[in-house]
């Protein structure tokens, strides 16, 4: 059985302060970490907080499997989740 391409998609508002990113583990192995950023007040956004959406690519093998999203929080407030949404496809053999 060959692996999948998947891309785990993460929506979430960066707070009113600070600089922040996410660090994502598959199986408590880290597969990568999204970019940092840092904290705007939006007038025009929900609770003035900026929404970020990033993308993180890796192989997934067939079965179960553990994701953890660890906010890593510099400086600031908490982030707020808006969604995750986990895509896969099946990796070409040719």
């Amino acid at each position: 059985i060959l692996p999948q391409a998947a891309t785990l998609t993460l929506g979430w508002a960066v707070g009113n302060q600070g600089s922040k990113s996410i660090m994502v583990a598959l199986n408590d192995k880290t597969i990568g970490t999204t970019a940092k950023h840092q904290a705007q007040m939006l007038e025009e956004a929900w609770q003035y907080m900026e929404q970020v959406s990033d993308k993180i690519t890796f192989a997934l093998a067939p079965g179960q499997h553990t994701l953890t999203l660890k906010p890593m929080i510099e400086s600031g407030d908490a982030i707020i989740w808006d969604y995750i949404k986990l895509e896969t496809t099946a990796c070409d053999t040719n």
